[in-house]
């Protein structure tokens, strides 16, 4: 199967966004305490699967690495211009699926998104392969 090149899609999400625009709103204003205890929590979910592997941990833990560092800026590598999107809202997003612990399609389709992830880790990569997930869910 060909992996989706992402860059496909910048600049071209505008109207997807539409309809997680209160989501993405209400992520943007998470602090980045609550953010990084979200993404730990993710870390111990996502632990439970054999899909966690170490491609997918890298691609999670870049992203974790990431925001850690920069927090939420506008010219990070968590950030994707073209789309105005974070990685971080996005992750934050899919930790709140993830939460209650009985989405474990979610879980996997996470999984899967962080290994494909691998094949191309920049700022497009990260948030478009985290948006499509949020929208199938």
């Amino acid at each position: 199967m060909e992996k989706t090149n992402t860059h496909n899609y910048d600049g071209k999400l505008s109207l997807a966004k539409k309809s997680l625009s209160s989501e993405l709103t209400r992520a943007s204003k998470i602090p980045k305490s609550g953010k990084l205890e979200a993404f730990a929590r993710i870390k111990v979910i996502l632990q439970r699967f054999s899909g966690f592997t170490p491609p997918a941990t890298h691609c999670f833990e870049t992203i974790f690495r990431t925001f850690s560092t920069e927090g939420r800026i506008s010219r990070g590598t968590n950030y994707d211009p073209t789309n105005d999107l974070h990685a971080d809202d996005l992750l934050y997003l899919c930790y709140e699926k993830l939460e209650d612990g009985r989405n474990k399609d979610f879980a996997q389709g996470l999984l899967l998104q962080l290994q494909e992830m691998a094949g191309g880790l920049c700022a497009q990569g990260r948030t478009t392969r985290l948006f499509q997930l949020l929208l199938a869910y």
